[in-house]
């Protein structure tokens, strides 16, 4: 007898190879996109705060003050 015939492995029936396949959270679709549009605004934010760093920079360079509004 060969090795697995009395378990039915060799019946005819192939099993399948590979990784097991898993199956996708529609929540974790999300939280990967949330974690991108945070990535996105932060880094917008960045550039933002490094322009008016240049601009206050290029103002005392120029000897132009800078107006500030308040609302």
């Amino acid at each position: 007898m060969a090795r697995g015939a009395g378990a039915g492995e060799l019946a005819g029936v192939p099993t399948k190879r590979g990784p097991v396949r898993r199956v996708a959270d529609p929540r974790d679709k999300r939280i990967i996109e949330l974690e991108r549009e945070r990535t996105r605004w932060q880094q917008r934010a960045e550039r933002a705060e490094a322009l008016v760093e240049l601009q206050k920079q290029m103002a005392a360079l120029l000897g132009t003050p800078l107006t500030t509004e308040t609302s």
